[in-house]
């Protein structure tokens, strides 16, 4: 995220208050206590104005917009009538992209447009009831866009079910099984693994969706996320399954077979429980693909890693499936992935003893002799312990260096992580074309089959 430049002060908006153009985010969206403000602004502004502009039909209701007793609480006004709270509307969720759906559910309408570009939004009212009984569009493209793109939610979970790639999955967890993927490829509570966006785990679920997701094929779905219940264990054997076919693909060329499906059944042992079978099978994904990465970051996480993102995602598919009740109740955040550090919430991202297996090889790395001799002794330490001098080294005129192509560790870090953002972002907007084109084809498809029955009749 942008900084906010150090001569930023934060003033209280006023309906004359003026900010710069041309310095708008800069100054004034990428300041939350500024956002937090304009935010409040336009939703008093509304309930207070826009009464005397409404329909006799329409109803305006504005939530997020309040402070101390009030927070949770939605406001409505029709007419001119003066703004009132609505406690069917009124929840403590702080995201949008989640409260949305709240009012999705309590509203009379049975047609409704969400415009958001999040595509965090969509793909948490995908498992909702709500989607059943009443037709919902998403208005993906940004108001500004000069295209205008729809996602149909109703239909995207109408062809699921329908689709022949999916047929072995149990056509009632199908929508949650694509918000679990959706998630655990990356949403605003997980991160995303390195070179592989959301489009990439779609495209290779697709292909190996039984393999993958099927409980009559496999032990586990994507769609066992469940905390109290300790579903989220069943499913950690689905997601090792997933991580493993991603990066079996990847790497196809450097296995003996094509399916990921057939070299999982090669590690199959009656003396191995499910778990060892699963975890047998990555760690020979992982030696296999180790001569074929650039960088670190390409490798397959650690077991342990992988558990800690899985629980993660599953503390956030738990929140999200009560995004259209009034009231959450949630597992504590610091049992699944997280921890609380000087009042900070932050990631915790493998075992302590792998973390403190990394530090000690980057220790390694950066620790270094500073010789000014040439390094072609043994009292250069490098020498001594027979490795070559590195970039944490500060010797002069060294001779134990390979002078092949060399490449700063700084220059590298900033290219991998150029790298991962583009890619991530492009990723992104892959998805909702796939999505989309994906409904597209569909409709034809169907059109197809009625153009063959009519025929034949």
């Amino acid at each position: 995220m942008t900084k906010v430049p150090l001569e930023h002060y934060c003033n209280d908006l006023q309906g004359h208050t003026q900010i710069s153009h041309g310095k708008w985010r800069e100054n004034f969206l990428n300041c939350r206590e500024c956002k937090r403000k304009l935010v409040k602004f336009i939703g008093k502004y509304f309930l207070t104005n826009v009464g005397t502009h409404l329909q006799s039909h329409q109803t305006l209701f504005v939530a997020g917009a309040f402070d101390g007793d009030i927070t949770d609480t939605a406001w409505f006004v029709c007419g001119n009538n003066k703004p009132q709270p609505h406690p069917a509307f009124t929840c403590s969720a702080e995201e949008t992209d989640t409260r949305i759906w709240l009012h999705v559910k309590q509203t009379a309408s049975n047609r409704i447009l969400i415009i958001s570009p999040d595509t965090d939004v969509y793909h948490i009212g995908l498992p909702l009831p709500c989607i059943t009984h009443k037709q919902i569009i998403v208005q993906v493209s940004s108001i500004n866009s000069c295209q205008l793109r729809l996602l149909n939610l109703t239909a995207l979970v109408q062809a699921l079910r329908y689709d022949p790639d999916l047929a072995r999955i149990d056509p009632s967890i199908l929508p949650k099984v694509f918000q679990t993927l959706y998630a655990v490829s990356c949403c605003d509570y997980t991160s995303f693994f390195s070179q592989l966006g959301k489009a990439t785990f779609l495209r290779y679920f697709y292909q190996y969706a039984s393999f993958i997701s099927s409980a009559s094929d496999n032990p586990g779905t994507l769609a066992d996320t469940g905390l109290a219940d300790g579903l989220y264990e069943q499913g950690y054997l689905a997601f090792i399954r997933l991580i493993g076919t991603v990066y079996f693909k990847k790497h196809a060329t450097g296995f003996d077979t094509s399916s990921p499906a057939a070299h999982f059944q090669s590690f199959h042992n009656t003396h191995l429980t499910n778990l060892q079978q699963h975890l047998s099978w990555l760690d020979n994904i992982r030696q296999n693909i180790w001569y074929r990465v650039k960088f670190e970051n390409e490798m397959i996480p650690s077991h342990e890693a992988l558990l800690l993102h899985w629980k993660r995602t599953c503390w956030v598919i738990d929140m999200w499936s009560q995004a259209d009740q009034t009231a959450m109740s949630l597992e504590p955040i610091t049992n699944y992935g997280w921890t609380l550090q000087d009042n900070t919430l932050c990631t915790v991202w493998d075992s302590q003893k792998n973390m403190a297996a990394i530090r000690e090889r980057v220790s390694a790395v950066l620790k270094g002799c500073k010789c000014a001799t040439g390094c072609t002794t043994k009292r250069c330490s490098c020498c001594k312990n027979r490795k070559e001098c590195s970039v944490g080294c500060e010797c002069t005129n060294c001779s134990n260096i390979n002078h092949g192509e060399e490449v700063a560790e700084s220059d590298i870090t900033e290219v991998a992580i150029d790298e991962e953002i583009s890619i991530d972002r492009s990723e992104d907007r892959d998805l909702e074309d796939i999505w989309i084109g994906y409904l597209a084809m569909r409709k034809e498809h169907m059109r197809y089959r009625q153009k063959i029955s009519l025929t034949v009749t």
